[in-house]
């Protein structure tokens, strides 16, 4: 490659960078702008407890709750407890759920 040649690649790749920078810049500028317009608060579930907490019951201790047990609802057990990564990995290429081994 001759000195000529070196010139004009140089010369490209600076005008190149040039046109890369001035992108940047834009979307730098335009992230600074939008920044303002979000609301940054923290997004849990839509769902919220019945108390209003995002998180469930809190289980402070007997504060006079007669029955605080009995009213809790059952957990359903987990289906895919047992599960193997191989067992995830087929579930996703196939949408069909692993026959159960165990």
């Amino acid at each position: 490659m001759g000195e000529e040649e070196l010139t004009r690649l140089e010369s490209r790749l600076k005008d190149r960078l040039g046109r890369e920078e001035g992108r940047s810049r834009g979307l730098k500028d335009e992230i600074e702008r939008r920044r303002e317009e979000i609301d940054w608060v923290m997004r849990v579930d839509e769902e919220e407890g019945e108390d209003g907490s995002l998180f469930g019951d809190d289980e402070d201790g007997g504060e006079g709750e007669a029955g605080g047990k009995e009213d809790k609802p059952e957990i359903a057990p987990n289906p895919r407890e047992g599960w193997t990564i191989q067992d995830y990995v087929k579930y996703m290429e196939t949408g069909i759920p692993p026959t159960n081994s165990t």
